[in-house]
């Protein structure tokens, strides 16, 4: 049996390892064989592809990782391709490896409150544990734009939305139920900071239907954890978290 044109294309891409970036971004770069149908699959057959953080400068138009970036970026449209991409994609950094979370990366939120009322938070103080990983991110993307510039193709925007930055500043319930997340995971579910408390409160107030507070504690100076819906006179309380940062209980 003989192949040709897209049939070949999609053959070799079935015949591909999922994990083989070399052989996928010379098929890409193959003019007779990467035909629309052939990078859609190929697309979706990669299930890892890495950055090392440490070589992120040496990456260039001609390395792997950016060719199937590229070809990714053309699919910003497409959720199933995009979701594919942030499914594969690994940056690795400092003896970890990060994923792309499901939580967009954005650097505040924004909470309307009432009309013409809102507030900003930081997310470094929302996420703190995200923190680093949000500024590498960052990196990784100004890098690749910056190496694509000339072309103009994939733009910083493209990149952004492949790789799931916010592009508003609106309040989801997604974010805060990462913050929450983040609370119990790593503290126990104890707020750590004034803005992750001012931020819980007002969401709650907002969303009174839902349950964000439940399990929520605050410590007090004298290091006893309290439940936060249990405290109906929370001003009142010298929190440990405002005594460290000098601030009179």
């Amino acid at each position: 049996m003989f192949f040709k044109g897209t049939s070949l294309g999609e053959k070799l891409v079935d015949l591909l390892p999922q994990n083989e970036i070399k052989q996928a971004a010379r098929l890409l770069s193959s003019c007779k064989l990467s035909t629309e149908s052939t990078k859609r699959l190929l697309c979706k057959k990669i299930n890892h592809l890495e950055i090392d953080y440490t070589n992120l400068t040496t990456l260039t138009q001609t390395s792997p990782e950016l060719i199937l970036i590229k070809e990714y970026a053309g699919y910003t449209h497409d959720p199933s391709i995009t979701e594919a991409f942030r499914e594969a994609f690994i940056l690795a950094a400092e003896n970890t490896e990060y994923t792309i979370d499901a939580v967009p990366i954005q650097n505040t939120v924004r909470v309307e409150y009432k009309e013409d009322n809102s507030y900003e938070f930081a997310i470094s103080e929302l996420l703190p544990e995200r923190n680093q990983e949000i500024i590498l991110f960052q990196e990784v993307v100004q890098h690749i734009a910056h190496v694509f510039k000339p072309s103009g193709q994939p733009s910083e925007e493209q990149l952004k939305k492949l790789f799931n930055f916010k592009t508003g500043a609106d309040i989801d319930h997604e974010l805060i139920g990462s913050v929450i997340r983040d609370l119990k995971h790593h503290h126990d579910g104890v707020v750590q900071n004034a803005t992750q408390l001012a931020f819980l409160l007002l969401v709650q107030s907002l969303f009174p239907e839902k349950d964000y507070l439940e399990d929520i504690k605050i410590e007090t100076a004298d290091g006893v954890n309290y439940d936060i819906l249990t405290l109906p006179h929370l001003y009142l309380l010298p929190l440990s978290f405002l005594e460290s940062a000098g601030y009179p209980g």
